[in-house]
């Protein structure tokens, strides 16, 4: 009696145990087909995204396509914000220009607005057949970045476009510039037509023309080279659409640690 009563107890124990181990493989069964219904909506959304972009980003002004291309940022680049920034942009631009002037506002309230989330890079493109200052005022700001002051040469070039482009020599009034700024004229000077500056904009410029633009402001937006936008809502739309990306690929990269981490403790 007391051997059938331990064979009784062994059984509803065996059963317990092959009841848990069902509902193990049912557990895992579930997440199973629930990770394959997430892996599903996120490409499905991903695929959404990549094709509004497609929408949003042309190859030019002429709208003929994306250009992805291998640019990235550098440390050689001039730049504003975190180098880990989800939003990489890189603009090819002309002191001359005033499409470009005309985009610094633009620019400077994406900065505010994306604080944090953007690294922006600024790169000479001087269209020299048609601006005869283009060359000389980009060696300006490569000049005053040799005292830690391009962005403040940046900023005054383009306020003064008005004045300093109509004008047939415009070294004095850099060099009043660079006084307005605080830097060392007489460095400023001697640096401006030096070797070393002159080849810093040269080596933009060739960057620019390897990758076949052929005006300013040009814009690369993580390695595509997007139609330039109307606007602050345009270019916004662009860089949400790559937060929401980075923001997808960084839950899909959580999800799959998860269930990594899930299984192993499962098969434990």
């Amino acid at each position: 009696m007391q051997q059938e009563n331990l064979s009784k107890k062994q059984q509803k124990r065996l059963a317990r145990l092959e009841k848990r181990e069902n509902q193990r493989e049912s557990d895992l069964s579930v997440r199973k087909s629930k990770s394959a219904l997430t892996w599903l909506i996120t490409i499905i959304v991903i695929i959404g995204i990549v094709w509004g972009l497609v929408l949003l980003v042309r190859n030019g002004s002429d709208g003929s396509g994306v250009m992805a291309t291998s640019e990235e940022i550098t440390t050689d680049d001039w730049t504003i914000g975190p180098s880990n920034a989800p939003i990489q942009l890189i603009e090819y631009s002309d002191f001359q220009c005033p499409a470009c002037a005309s985009y610094e506002p633009i620019l400077q309230q994406i900065f505010d607005e994306y604080e944090g989330q953007i690294q922006f890079a600024y790169r000479h493109f001087p269209l020299r057949s048609i601006h005869s200052h283009a060359q000389l005022t980009g060696q300006a700001a490569e000049a005053a970045g040799l005292q830690g002051m391009f962005w403040e040469m940046h900023e005054r070039i383009f306020e003064t476009q008005p004045i300093w482009s109509v004008r047939p020599k415009i070294e004095d009034f850099l060099s009043d510039l660079a006084e307005e700024i605080g830097l060392d004229v007489e460095q400023f000077e001697a640096d401006l037509k030096s070797a070393g500056v002159e080849a810093a904009v040269n080596s933009d410029y060739l960057s620019a023309s390897n990758l076949g633009l052929n005006a300013t402001p040009s814009f690369i937006l993580n390695g595509n080279r997007i139609q330039n936008p109307s606007g602050v809502e345009q270019f916004k739309q662009l860089l949400d659409a790559v937060l929401a990306q980075a923001e997808l690929e960084n839950e899909t990269v959580a999800t799959s640690t998860l269930e990594q981490s899930t299984a192993g403790q499962v098969a434990e």
